[in-house]
């Protein structure tokens, strides 16, 4: 299917969904999504990072694949590819601009993926240092639940808040992201 196909059938797609979700569930989960190929009964969309896939493979890929063959008359498999920071869309951006030559830029850029992979990493595990000394504080004051700023992220928030919760939830304890007023998580015990 063309990319102008394409994108007329997810605006259909995107009215119908719309109308089954409250505003909220709409606007943070699919209004954003990007659909980037169809082929063989597939539709491929383009997420920010693995957290949203598998909110949306858990929660509305039957709704999608629903309001899809409902458009279109076929029964559709739904697939989502988290664009990891970012890095995917570079790549891509790269291929397409047929600056990749040869097999040593594309070492080279699959190094630079993985250090930048590998900084993330660190800057988990010392937020994940930091919210134990704090729960450890918090706990021999007898308080049950904590709010934990990861104030100094700005660069891959996404991927660094979605690691630091899953180490935590790892870890047995209660957490959410919240973005009440700022993201935050919210941690219990």
């Amino acid at each position: 299917m063309q990319k102008q196909h394409l994108s007329e059938l997810w605006e259909k797609v995107n009215g119908m969904i719309r109308q089954e979700l409250t505003q909220v569930s709409f606007d943070t989960w699919i209004r954003n999504l990007e659909p980037v190929s169809y082929e063989n009964n597939k539709i491929i969309f383009k997420v920010p990072n693995e957290f949203s896939k598998s909110i949306l493979q858990n929660r509305y890929s039957n709704l999608i694949a629903t309001a899809i063959r409902t458009c279109i008359n076929e029964v559709v498999e739904v697939e989502y590819v988290a664009e990891n920071g970012g890095y995917v869309k570079e790549i891509e951006n790269m291929v397409i601009d047929n600056q990749l030559k040869s097999a040593v830029e594309m070492r080279k850029l699959a190094e630079d993926v993985r250090q930048r992979s590998v900084d993330v990493d660190e800057r988990v595990k010392q937020h994940i240092i930091n919210i134990s000394k704090h729960v450890e504080y918090s706990s021999n004051r007898g308080e049950t639940e904590v709010r934990v700023i990861l104030s100094n992220e700005r660069d891959k928030q996404d991927e660094i808040f979605e690691k630091v919760l899953k180490e935590i939830q790892n870890k047995g304890y209660t957490a959410e992201l919240d973005n009440d007023d700022f993201p935050h998580i919210k941690l219990s015990w």
